[in-house]
């Protein structure tokens, strides 16, 4: 590719709003990068924008009021990118030869390409030196293939201008991402319905259902299913896993292979080992969990003095019973039970752990008459 330069101008803080978990921004920035620019300069509208830059590699930060002088020093081409904007690319495949039959139709969504920047700097219109306006590119005509099959390819320029623009810049990004993995193996009941961010893993043979938020580092393995309403973010879950519907995984939790996880289930920076389970209304928070445990229904691990957080220990093979309280730091040792109804707040070594006021029965009671 021929040298270039680019220019980012940021002129609003839209630029750096997230979105599917990047600021938009960055979105522009990953393509310059992978093109090879000679530099780049992110241009912003006043001082107090500069320190979103700080420390961006790859990047020299500055003043708009400074941009002509820039250009005017530059050796090569300069592409003009709005920081605030992003370009789609839409490439469709009318003609597709099924059984020498001309009538099946694909369309692939995806963001501007190296290939697209090299197309920019090749434009005739654009000198040696002069910059180039990014904007433009969206407005040139369709590139049609000719042959088998036809491709025609369409630019679309989005610019987030405000909450609603924005809206669209998301819906179309999630599209590309739901896409990706369908690409991948990834089946989704309904892709539109999913929300997934740009960084997000998710292994082949894997379900997504409707309502799904699934954000930051999170890399979800082969074969599971992930229910209806989950919430995870920047957790590892392993392959064959169950989890859902109305599932939180909150950050820096790690599942094992086949852990299934019910409604009503909330996970904080836990280790859960391979084929453990908890059904249904838990929240196991700064946990370590080993293999094959059964978590009851309605446990809370007491993870928070007011000050610190503490660990809670539950080894391979143990089973918690239902409603029990386990005080960190507390070790319910390998294949130990907690009897249901328990507050435990020592370890349980082995055997049987049960914490809880012995039943009465009043044989004679009666309820007071303005009960009755």
């Amino acid at each position: 590719m021929q040298k270039f330069y680019a220019i980012v101008e940021v002129r609003c803080e839209m630029a750096v709003r997230k979105v599917l978990g990047k600021r938009i921004v960055d979105y522009n920035l990953d393509v310059i990068k992978a093109a090879g620019a000679a530099e780049i300069f992110v241009l912003v509208q006043d001082e107090g924008m500069l320190g979103y830059f700080e420390g961006c590699e790859g990047v020299t930060a500055g003043l708009l009021a400074g941009k002509d002088e820039i250009a005017a020093g530059l050796d090569a081409k300069a592409l003009v990118f709005d920081g605030a904007s992003i370009i789609f690319k839409h490439v469709m495949n009318n003609s597709v030869s099924l059984n020498n039959s001309y009538y099946q139709y694909r369309q692939r969504q995806s963001l501007l390409e190296v290939e697209d920047i090299e197309k920019a700097l090749r434009m005739s219109r654009v000198v040696d030196t002069s910059t180039y306006d990014m904007k433009e590119f969206s407005f040139i005509q369709p590139n049609r293939g000719f042959g088998e099959p036809e491709i025609v390819v369409n630019y679309q320029y989005l610019q987030a201008l405000d909450g609603q623009f924005l809206g669209h810049i998301r819906s179309s990004l999630n599209l590309i991402v739901t896409s990706k993995h369908e690409e991948n193996g990834v089946l989704f009941w309904e892709k539109y319905g999913a929300n997934i961010d740009w960084d997000v893993e998710i292994g082949a043979g894997t379900e997504i259902l409707p309502g799904v938020i699934i954000t930051g580092k999170t890399t979800i393995g082969n074969n599971c299913q992930i229910g209806p309403y989950c919430v995870i973010k920047d957790s590892e879950i392993g392959d064959g896993c169950e989890i859902g519907p109305f599932v939180h995984i909150r950050p820096e939790s790690e599942l094992g292979d086949k852990v299934k996880l019910g409604n009503f289930v909330e996970v904080k920076k836990s280790k859960i080992g391979k084929g453990s389970k908890a059904n249904h209304l838990s929240y196991l928070g700064d946990s370590v969990i080993g293999e094959g445990v059964n978590i009851g229904c309605g446990t809370v691990t007491v993870n928070y003095d007011g000050k610190h957080k503490h660990v809670t220990t539950i080894e391979d093979g143990a089973f918690v019973g239902c409603n029990s309280n386990l005080v960190a730091p507390v070790t319910i040792g390998e294949r130990a039970y907690v009897a249901a109804g328990s507050t435990i707040y020592e370890n349980v070594p082995k055997g049987l752990g049960i914490a809880r006021a012995k039943q009465r029965n009043i044989e004679d009671w009666t309820p007071p008459k303005d009960r009755i």
